[in-house]
């Protein structure tokens, strides 16, 4: 299986951690796909290093992680 971390990205990417401490199951999309996030789990993804994110019934995020 793949071990996050092992092999280095390039420097307009970067790995992005989102963990669901809301205390239900939540729908999570980012960049236009969606992850269903049960309680207390997390997804951590490669992504550019500008990119949005929004929990479903919630506003959407866009955010730009310095180099």
């Amino acid at each position: 299986g793949f071990v996050p971390g092992t092999t280095p990205l390039p420097k307009e990417r970067c790995r992005v951690g989102f963990w669901n401490l809301s205390g239900r199951e939540v729908t999570l999309t980012v960049d236009g796909k969606s992850w269903t996030l049960p309680k207390d789990r997390s997804v951590t993804l490669d992504l550019d290093r500008q990119f949005t994110w929004q929990v479903a019934g919630q506003a959407m995020h866009v955010e730009r992680i310095a180099d």
